[in-house]
């Protein structure tokens, strides 16, 4: 081949790879960012396909008992033309009721004191359109607490009661009736309770011609406290043949309800 021709072919053959060589250069250096990388995640998801069938009561329990715990409140006011002739006068009926309380095994710390007031009473005149003072005044108000007040005890209640009313000007009420255990009570109630709603739901169940399978959960919900009873319900009075009176107490039975709420699978 004639040399001339063969200086030609390598110069286009040097030409060649050089252009090739800047070609991979600016590949190499190119912004990355204009062409980003797409990763695609497979999740894979995790689903339940058993369906329970649930079932939701409402069961109440209660449970009685009767008292053993009795409060009353005794109120004593008198009004002097001093404060210490007052004081004397209401301190006179208050040892006349702790001679009452104790005669009857009654201790003293059993009947507390649980407010006193001293103070100025008047009086309006629509006369004079001005308020009138009429004397000195003590207000005292003793909470009076018994154990053991049972069905054959409320002859003993009775008789306390008339000697107070035998100390003239003071007040006897707020006579409430309670239990001293109230918690075994309440776990009663519970359990009744319980019994009630499992029954509810063997009903519903029954009636669907299936059964109950799993307990799942058992909720507490209110529970109902007695409020006291008023004086003026369980006690009044009778003529007796000596032609007194005597009270007749009434204590009742005490009582507590409890509701849950029961969540069963069916």
């Amino acid at each position: 081949m004639d040399k001339k021709y063969m200086t030609i072919i390598a110069s286009v053959m040097f030409a060649a790879l050089f252009i090739s060589s800047c070609s991979l250069k600016q590949t190499g250096t190119s912004d990355t960012s204009a062409s980003p990388q797409v990763v695609n995640y497979t999740v894979e998801a995790e689903t339940d396909n058993s369906v329970q069938n649930i079932i939701s009561v409402v069961g109440t329990g209660s449970a009685k008992a009767r008292p053993d715990l009795i409060s009353f409140r005794i109120g004593i006011e008198e009004i002097a033309e001093t404060t210490s002739a007052a004081l004397s006068e209401a301190n006179k009926k208050l040892n006349a009721i702790y001679t009452v309380l104790e005669k009857h095994n009654i201790a003293k710390e059993n009947a507390v004191t649980s407010s006193i007031t001293i103070g100025p009473r008047t009086k309006y005149n629509s006369e004079t359109r001005t308020d009138e003072l009429i004397g000195q005044a003590v207000s005292e108000t003793v909470v009076v607490s018994i154990e053991g007040i049972a069905s054959d005890n409320e002859v003993r209640l009775a008789n306390i009661i008339d000697e107070l009313g035998l100390i003239s000007g003071i007040r006897i009420n707020s006579i409430s009736f309670s239990v001293k255990d109230k918690e075994s009570l309440y776990r009663e109630a519970r359990k009744n309770a319980t019994f009630n709603a499992l029954a509810k739901a063997d009903d519903y169940a029954s009636g669907l011609g299936i059964t109950v399978k799993e307990i799942k959960s058992i909720t507490e919900g209110s529970i109902e406290t007695p409020y006291p009873y008023v004086n003026d319900r369980i006690m009044y009075a009778t003529k007796a043949t000596d032609e007194s009176y005597s009270s007749i107490i009434s204590s009742g039975e005490y009582e507590v309800s409890v509701k849950v709420t029961l969540v069963a699978t069916i």
